[in-house]
């Protein structure tokens, strides 16, 4: 959908050519353009793959856990004959493993819900742009309005017409869209932000960074 998006903003582009031979308002070319290119900059896919790789670390850390000396029944049980010192401090590297966990889990599901929220909102908004760069104008081709007016087989007012609603629909989707997505991002960093004070350190190289989908 990505790729005939793109070639529904160049065919868009055009009709705004003839939308100004035709005495209409119409935006610039270039303010078109930058505001697709500020939705499709972010990358949906780099977020997917930090929720599949956040689900996946949760999943291994959980089988992981349960071997760990405090997360077992048996195992506490073994440890509190040692002393109640000790029985403490494995018990708390229990806790703390079961809360990295939780905290692992609910990053994952927030990682995913944006994707999703995202995705969602740049499917409706692809098409969109397929609506607003269908090459037709009143059933005459872009490159055919001029011929077409001067027969009298449409008015220029006709045509003007329908290329303002087009602009109207792109501005209002793309108003949509992009709020929508700064306020997922907004949402999942704010969790990200929340859950912070109980997550695992990273590695010190950083390599246990995510990167955030596109520029946002």
């Amino acid at each position: 959908m990505r790729t005939g998006a793109r070639s529904g903003l160049d065919s868009f582009c055009t009709l705004l050519g003839v939308g100004r031979d035709c005495g209409a308002t119409v935006p610039a070319e270039a303010d078109i353009r930058n505001r697709f290119h500020r939705i499709d900059r972010v990358d949906v896919s780099a977020l997917a793959a930090d929720a599949f790789v956040l689900a996946g670390s949760h999943h291994a850390l959980a089988v992981l856990a349960a071997q760990i000396p405090g997360k077992s029944a048996s195992l506490r049980q073994a440890w509190t004959q040692l002393g109640g010192e000790v029985t403490g401090v494995v018990t708390a590297h229990g806790e703390r493993v079961d809360a990295d966990l939780v905290v692992l889990r609910d990053w994952a599901q927030a990682t995913v819900s944006a994707a999703s929220g995202i995705e969602q909102l740049l499917t409706s908004w692809y098409r969109v742009l397929d609506r607003v760069g269908e090459p037709l104008v009143c059933g005459v081709p872009a490159d055919g309005a001029a011929d077409a007016v001067r027969v009298g087989a449409v008015t220029p007012s006709t045509l003007a017409d329908d290329i303002c609603a087009r602009v109207t629909l792109f501005e209002t989707a793309a108003d949509a869209t992009d709020n929508g997505i700064t306020e997922m991002l907004r949402v999942l960093t704010t969790a990200t932000d929340d859950l912070a004070g109980g997550s695992p350190a990273a590695p010190p190289d950083g390599s246990g960074h995510l990167a955030l989908a596109g520029d946002e």
